[in-house]
């Protein structure tokens, strides 16, 4: 599926050393705005514009899947990099960007996420 695109943009979010909630809370944002913005690449004619959100979903205190469920957010559910076997370290680095796993859940945590557009 990849190879069927010809364009990718790479989105950084640097997560800083807020507080978990406040993180979360800019994370959410953060991801919401990139759903909003594959919508209007959508709309401006890039029919094939999908991002690939980072991590494990979050929208949800408690997945509704994991019950066997519907997902309560289809609308904004979107695959994580990871689990479509992309390599979201070697991306970053291969784009300039300084990664490393954490050690600890005070560091910095930096958001990675990929919108492919053709």
């Amino acid at each position: 599926m990849l190879n069927s695109y010809g364009r990718a943009i790479l989105f950084h979010h640097d997560g800083g050393t807020f507080p978990e909630q406040e993180r979360k809370k800019a994370a959410v944002k953060f991801l919401d705005m990139l759903i909003e913005l594959e919508g209007v690449m959508f709309k401006d004619g890039y029919y094939k514009a999908l991002v690939f959100l980072a991590g494990p979903c979050h929208l949800c205190k408690e997945c509704a899947k994991r019950k066997g469920e519907p997902c309560l957010h289809l609308d904004k559910s979107r695959p994580a990099m990871e689990a479509c076997g992309i390599d979201v370290y070697q991306t970053a680095r291969n784009n300039s960007f300084h990664i490393q796993p954490l050690r600890d859940k005070a560091e910095t945590r930096n958001l990675f996420c990929l919108m492919l557009v053709d």
